[in-house]
C-alpha cells in the first residue's frame, strides 16, 4: 500500500516537471514571436519564465493545465455533453422521425425538437422560397 502511494507521488512530481517544461516552451515561443531574438528579449524571457515557473507556479500551473485541456478540445466534449444532448425525453413516445420532422399527421409543431436536426426544415424553407419566386403555376 505504501509503495503505491509513493509511486503516485513520484508520478505527480514527474508530471509537474513535464508541465513546467511545456509551460516554459510556451512562454519562450510567445516571447520570441512578440519580442524577437534580441538579447533584451532573451533576458525578458528568462525573467518571465523564472517568475511564472517558480514564484507563481501554484497559480499559473492550474491555469496552464486548464489552457491545455481547452486547447486539446475538452471544451467541445463538455459543450456536447451539457448543451447538445437532450436533457429530457420527448412526451408521448415520439420516435426520432416525429421529433425531427414533426407529428406523423403532418403537423408542423412537434412537442420537442432536437437541437441538431437533419436539415429538413431548411430544405422545406428553401423549397417554399423557390415556389414563391416562381409563382404557384410555374
Amino acid at each position: 500500500m505504501i509503495y503505491s502511494l509513493l509511486f503516485i507521488g513520484e508520478l505527480l512530481a514527474d508530471a509537474n516537471i513535464v508541465i513546467k517544461i511545456f509551460a516554459f516552451l510556451t512562454i519562450a515561443s510567445f516571447m520570441k514571436n512578440h519580442l524577437g531574438t534580441s538579447p533584451m528579449a532573451v533576458v525578458a524571457m528568462a525573467g518571465v519564465g523564472w517568475f511564472i515557473l517558480f514564484e507563481f507556479w501554484a497559480f499559473f500551473g492550474g491555469l496552464f493545465v486548464l489552457y491545455l485541456l481547452l486547447l486539446f478540445g475538452v471544451s467541445g466534449v463538455l459543450i456536447d455533453f451539457f448543451f447538445v444532448m437532450p436533457s429530457g425525453q420527448p412526451q408521448g413516445g415520439q420516435g426520432p422521425e416525429e421529433i425531427i420532422h414533426g407529428k406523423p399527421g403532418g403537423g408542423d409543431s412537434p412537442r420537442w425538437k432536437s437541437p441538431v436536426n437533419s436539415g429538413a426544415d431548411v430544405a422545406r424553407r428553401m423549397k417554399q422560397s423557390q415556389i414563391m419566386r416562381r409563382g404557384p403555376g410555374g
